[in-house]
């Protein structure tokens, strides 16, 4: 069998796939032998072609021509292949998603680069698309949204409603005997899952023992498992109440959620919205603030410099990690059973810190 290749190889093979640099290729040769043969005949007679105008008549579409060109791609391709292994599990770059470049292009933004270094970056994730199709024969990742990128200022989004208020809306549905809208609303908040994942969901997949829920397929087509240790309680109801390989909530539908929530927020004099995401939001604050409690933490979280600030930049939350270590495990701990990687700042701002 085979040896797998690393995240890296594969990088170096699939900018490989499409390096009309290298004279180890065949067809780098006749590629190039072809455009300076385009340009003379254009030239005899009495005209001229430059490479970008032989490379926009789809001559080389896709393709890399210079070895600074290759070099680039390799060193920007593994950074953003390495992030997807780490956040989403890949092993394979056949595996990457739209979805995993645009998160990666949101975190750089967040880090601050420059938009002229965003498009650079963009401008890579689209050879290595190409390439990945070049060398794997599978479709690309580079799809319209990620083509279409705004490299602009970074745009952080304040949440709209309080860990209360989400709660409040759990408790309308309680009260109304809308019991599949308020079970759904409780899944969210005992364990932080996506609306996309709720109709997954059957007791079967809740091990007490273990204080998991295993096997929640979520975005990428990933599998995880999610510490539900800390919400043992609710989950043991569950168990008691549903038959085992049943989904808790069979025919859901999130549009049919969202309406419901939009209405809830409406009649509590909320504002008015069919967010989700909401209370992802609050399981994630929850979490962490109940740690913090656990472990003696909350005084020091109190006294520090990012409880007190309202707009948080990715400077302070390095600083954060560096001064307080203690704090900052329980951070990243949240944001891994929420299914993200570790050390990302940008969703520790969202989750965590948004007030």
């Amino acid at each position: 069998m085979a040896k797998k290749k690393s995240i890296d190889s594969q990088v170096l093979s699939s900018i490989h796939a499409i390096d009309l640099a290298s004279d180890e290729r065949e067809d780098s040769f006749e590629a190039r032998k072809a455009f300076y043969e385009m340009r003379f005949d254009k030239e005899f007679q009495g005209d001229s072609i430059g490479k970008r105008a032989f490379k926009e008549q789809g001559n080389t579409k896709g393709l890399i021509w210079s070895h600074e060109g290759v070099k680039q791609a390799v060193s920007i391709g593994k950074q953003f292949a390495n992030y997807c292994k780490e956040t989403y599990g890949i092993s394979h770059l056949s595996e990457i998603t739209p979805t995993m470049a645009i998160s990666w292009l949101d975190e750089k933004k967040f880090e601050g680069c420059a938009a002229s270094t965003l498009k650079g970056y963009n401008y890579v994730l689209d050879k290595l698309s190409s390439g990945i199709e070049s060398k794997y024969g599978t479709d690309g990742f580079y799809s319209k949204e990620v083509a279409k990128y705004d490299a602009g200022k970074y745009e952080f989004t304040s949440r709209f409603w309080t860990n209360e208020e989400v709660v409040s809306i759990r408790d309308y549905f309680l009260e109304k005997g809308e019991m599949k809208h308020a079970l759904a609303c409780d899944l969210m908040l005992n364990c932080g899952l996506r609306g996309c994942e709720i109709d997954q969901i059957k007791p079967d997949m809740i091990n007490l023992q273990a204080g998991l829920l295993e096997g929640v397929i979520g975005k990428g087509g990933r599998v995880d498992d999610i510490d539900i240790s800390r919400q043992i309680d609710f989950f043991t109801n569950i168990k008691e109440n549903f038959e085992g390989n049943k989904p808790l909530l069979p025919n859901f539908k999130i549009d049919t959620l969202g309406s419901a929530i939009y209405r809830a927020s409406k009649k509590l004099g909320l504002e008015q919205h069919k967010s989700l995401h909401e209370f992802r939001k609050a399981y994630a604050q929850t979490s962490m603030l109940e740690m913090f409690e656990e472990r003696g933490l909350t005084q020091e979280y109190l006294d520090s410099e990012l409880y007190a600030k309202e707009t948080l930049t990715y400077q302070d939350l390095k600083d954060f990690k560096e001064q307080h270590p203690a704090l900052y495990e329980v951070c990243n701990s949240v944001i891994k059973n929420l299914k993200h990687g570790s050390d990302r700042f940008s969703l520790m701002r969202t989750y965590l810190f948004n007030k």
